[in-house]
């Protein structure tokens, strides 16, 4: 059975001491414990060997899908809504490998064509949907 899972983490990193974020994993495994325990497993590998989890100090499982059956229709799995301004972000799909039977799909050259914030060297994207919504 294929999992999904949905996780958040703490960052200790003296330049900068408040961060924190979020990752998803997937696996093949045949129950939730097992697919919890390969996740455990390769985050720690993660830990050893990619730069981007060196100030990682906690990590907390958010929700593991298990998944039977692929829908035909699409599936909101998660949605989360944060309180302020959108942060600056380092988001990337796949970071790590590129494994055969996935590819992804985005929208990067809008990213990287996107206007710079002032000074901050992050690049906003253009909307995927623009609704037209009164304060």
């Amino acid at each position: 059975m294929l999992h999904l899972g949905h996780f958040s983490f703490d960052e200790r990193d003296p330049a900068d001491p408040s961060r924190h974020g979020y990752f998803t994993l997937i696996v093949e495994a045949e129950e939730g414990d097992a697919a919890a325990q390969m996740f455990k497993e390769h985050i720690h590998a993660l830990k050893k060997t990619w730069k981007l989890f060196e100030h990682v100090a906690s990590v907390y499982i958010e929700d593991i899908f298990a998944v039977e059956e692929t829908p035909r229709k699409p599936l909101l799995l998660r949605f989360q809504s944060s309180a302020g301004p959108f942060p600056d972000t380092e988001s990337r799909s796949l970071p790590v490998v590129e494994p055969a039977g996935i590819r992804v799909f985005g929208w990067t050259p809008e990213v990287e064509g996107g206007k710079e914030k002032a000074g901050s060297g992050y690049r906003e994207s253009e909307p995927f949907i623009k609704f037209d919504v009164q304060p």
